[in-house]
């Protein structure tokens, strides 16, 4: 049986990784047919080539070469061997506009820029204009507008000194548009499906506790997006305050956690945001706090500007989480970590936000069915309850053989899938007020109606459409 799993897990990760080979194949052969017809289109152009932003080994930034064109294969196979670009300060041109991470620095390169003559400026790759001899270059970005965090760079070279007509560099900026086009839309869909498809089939499963479910949703989010390690906490209400809980005090798992050698114990988290003192706060505090994403791309600069990160090892140099919504209630946060520096991309957080608004309505009823359960489970113990003082508990049978007592068992058994035992003959005493001396004995005369009743109503919904059935519970004052 184990040995099953491990053979279906292998596959499912190889399918995975042969997937995301297949799309960045996609994804480089559209995108040289692109910059293909910019070079054709325009007849000054000697190259054109689009970047994107790629994480090295060490957690250093670069922008790589995703596709490039020339008419001449010479030119085409100079410019590959140049490789990435390096965005570390200094070391670049454009590393005076982007950080390491990708993300626009310098407001100029907000918007389309022009490079008159690439001699007159410092440049990495010297074989640019030494080798290849390309002197202009016209630059367009195209970047989220939120995060400011580049999704691409088109470059479109000439060889000589060549100022671009406004019509030409209209033509090339909508050329960058459909190149950013093609890097979001091929490959994402297919993801996308992966994503609805996975999450889908968990949801079909029947009679699913929380703490498996969560495990599973966190294993196929860490599976999808790569993340080396990652964890889900529940929110919980302690002594007036909320906190995220991972796992209690004994190593019980409460939520779900991978790769336990990575994070050995998480302790509970203060949901909270600026007000908490630097000690006090985290990540997923954070995000419960503002129910809003976030990426922390370095977490080195974040612990030095006393931002919002909980360490839980050394390793991990970067985070994103997400938080799990139902409605308006907060109900958990995912939180994804790896052990490389800005590896988390608006990818990546649109992905789990999928996965939010798939299982967020589903881990709610799950909770509320469990905690219909507990209540039975306190009820059944309640009703079973004799008081040695109380010499007959007639009341109590009609009480606990009731039909509005029957209808409540048969509702939570067909809402939780589970089997409960019809509740027992007896009483809840809270007639202990009988505890006199000499109580009364009921045997020998017809029992008096129960006149006083108090109700209480419980809420639970179906996972497939969130139906809700109030059920009111008489029980003897």
């Amino acid at each position: 049986m184990i040995g099953n799993r491990l053979d279906s897990a292998r596959k499912y990760h190889q399918q995975l990784l042969l997937a995301r080979s297949v799309e960045e194949y996609k994804k480089r052969e559209t995108a040289a047919f692109m910059v293909r017809s910019a070079v054709r289109l325009i007849d000054r152009l000697s190259l054109a080539s689009v970047l994107i932003p790629v994480s090295g080994v060490n957690g250093d930034g670069a922008l790589a070469i995703l596709a490039s064109h020339s008419e001449e294969p010479g030119l085409k196979a100079l410019y590959d061997e140049q490789g990435a670009i390096d965005l570390e300060k200094g070391k670049s041109l454009i590393s005076k506009f982007v950080n390491d991470s990708g993300v626009i620095t310098d407001d100029r390169l907000l918007r389309p820029i022009f490079f008159a003559d690439l001699t007159q400026y410092s440049l990495q790759k010297r074989a640019l204009t030494e080798q290849m001899a390309l002197r202009s270059l016209y630059v367009v970005p195209r970047f989220d507008p939120e995060t400011r965090r580049l999704i691409c760079l088109v470059n479109y070279f000439t060889r000589d000194l060549y100022r671009f007509s406004e019509f030409e560099m209209g033509l090339l900026q909508t050329h960058a548009e459909m190149v950013e086009s093609v890097i979001n839309e091929i490959g994402s869909e297919h993801l996308e499906i992966r994503v609805l498809a996975e999450i889908t089939d968990l949801l079909q499963e029947r009679n699913e506790e929380l703490q498996p479910f969560l495990t599973k949703v966190l294993s196929k989010a860490t599976e999808l997006i790569g993340a080396d390690t990652g964890s889900i906490a529940i929110v919980e209400e302690r002594e007036g305050e909320r906190w995220l809980v991972v796992e209690d005090e004994e190593g019980n798992i409460i939520g779900a956690k991978n790769k336990e050698w990575l994070k050995k114990y998480i302790p509970p988290f203060k949901i909270g945001g600026s007000e908490l003192p630097p000690e006090e706060r985290s990540l997923t505090g954070y995000v419960a706090w503002s129910k809003q994403p976030k990426i922390i791309a370095h977490i080195e600069d974040e612990q030095r500007s006393g931002g919002f990160h909980r360490s839980m090892s050394d390793l991990i140099k970067s985070e994103i989480a997400v938080p799990i919504i139902s409605g308006e209630e907060l109900t958990a946060v995912i939180c994804l970590n790896s052990l490389k520096s800005a590896y988390f991309t608006e990818e990546h957080k649109r992905i789990l936000q999928i996965i939010d608004r798939l299982t967020s309505h589903h881990i709610s009823d799950i909770q509320r069915i469990e905690r219909l359960q507990n209540e039975v489970t306190r009820l059944q113990s309640d009703v079973a309850y004799k008081d040695p003082q109380v010499s007959s508990y007639r009341l109590g049978n009609i009480i606990g053989n009731s039909r509005k007592s029957q209808e409540i068992v048969e509702f939570i058994n067909t809402v939780s899938g589970r089997s409960l035992t019809v509740l027992p003959s007896g009483a809840r005493t809270s007639c202990r007020k009988q505890q006199s001396a000499s109580p009364p004995s009921w045997s020998s005369a017809r029992p008096e109606p129960a006149r006083n009743f108090s109700s209480t109503t419980c809420t639970t919904s179906s996972t497939n459409s969130i139906a809700r059935k109030s059920i009111r519970l008489a029980s003897c004052r």
